[in-house]
């Protein structure tokens, strides 16, 4: 028989004798049926026919006494695309706070989405986590989505207590690009494997008009995919920085990179993506393409820009460039090119 992990050390929920507790039933049918229902005059009447024949059907079984089980099963299924959702139901009482911070909850991939409709807050959501247990905390996933840059500070706790946890290995934000700065600020991404952040913006163009956040990624030996399409590289290459596990980089070109100075950086790179302003900044990147003592390191490399590249590179010339660095089998900077040699 499947239980909970507070049920199987002994701590049993505690039963609230609600009697009825329609009160429950009314505030968790509300916030199921509101992300789906134009709350009319019309639809109000009939969603409360709906509520009264719901409660009379099922009256004679208080939704409290369900098994603690059936009631993770329930909460589980709303808070599946927002945890955020899980703040009005830990609200109803006590027992249900106890059930939304269950270990089980917070097992499985957590999704945040704060939008500016939102009434909830990760600080809401916060106070959930804290009746958790710092061990309890499993979730190996996190995506969090933010549109307003005025949740950073909330949204970078919540954040960095989920990190604290040593069990995140994938971390994916959408988030303005004002912010990422903030929500990095945490001293070490110790097992982190996997970090995304990109605008919260699906417009590319207000990604390229950037000059180049410069954000300092905390020190990890863990990390292997780095995804940070507005973020500039060059911070981490004039200091001491170091990603020796590192095997796909996605970051903005601003200024020459150093071609010794990058591999020193990431010596295991494998796949890199640099995005850049305008493709007059082509010239930044041809450092890498040159220096064929670089090779055998990055097998692919690709260039994203909102210009037409092959106007600053000719097929000819990547062409030349693929069959002449030891090691690369993909170029795509306007045209793009794989070896047959590694086909």
């Amino acid at each position: 028989m499947w239980m909970s992990r507070n049920e199987h050390q002994g701590r049993p929920y505690k039963e609230t004798n609600l009697g009825d507790s329609f009160s429950t039933l009314l505030s968790l049918v509300l916030h199921l049926l509101r992300s789906c229902l134009s709350f009319s005059f019309i639809s109000l009447f009939h969603l409360s026919k709906l509520l009264i024949a719901f409660y009379n059907t099922y009256k004679s079984m208080p939704f409290l006494s369900l098994p603690t089980e059936l009631l993770l099963h329930i909460i589980q299924y709303l808070c599946y695309e927002n945890h955020l959702d899980l703040v009005p139901i830990a609200s109803t009482c006590q027992q249900l706070h106890h059930v939304a911070a269950d270990w089980t909850i917070w097992s499985r991939p957590v999704r945040v989405v704060i939008d500016q409709s939102s009434p909830f807050t990760t600080r809401d959501l916060f106070k959930i986590i804290q009746a958790t247990p710092r061990d309890d905390l499993h979730t190996n996933h996190v995506i969090l989505a933010i549109e307003a840059a005025s949740s950073a500070d909330q949204a970078a706790e919540f954040l960095h207590h989920l990190i604290a946890t040593r069990s995140i290995h994938t971390l994916q934000v959408h988030a303005p690009s004002s912010i990422h700065g903030r929500l990095l600020e945490y001293p070490s991404f110790h097992c982190v494997d996997s970090v995304t952040i990109q605008d919260s913006c699906d417009e590319y163009s207000n990604q390229i008009d950037l000059v180049g956040h410069r954000i300092h990624l905390p020190h990890s030996h863990t990390l292997r995919i780095i995804d940070l399409p507005t973020c500039t590289v060059h911070p981490w290459l004039h200091g001491d920085y170091v990603f020796p596990q590192v095997t796909s980089l996605t970051i903005m070109a601003t200024e020459s990179i150093d071609g010794r100075r990058f591999k020193q950086t990431f010596p295991k790179l494998k796949i890199l993506v640099l995005h850049l302003a305008c493709a007059a900044h082509v010239s930044l990147i041809r450092p890498l393409l040159t220096d064929k003592r670089l090779y055998p390191w990055i097998e692919q490399l690709s260039v994203v820009c909102k210009d037409d590249l092959r106007s600053q590179l000719g097929k000819h010339e990547i062409k030349e460039f693929l069959m002449s660095l030891d090691g690369v089998s993909r170029l795509n900077l306007g045209w793009d090119m794989i070896a047959l040699s590694s086909v």
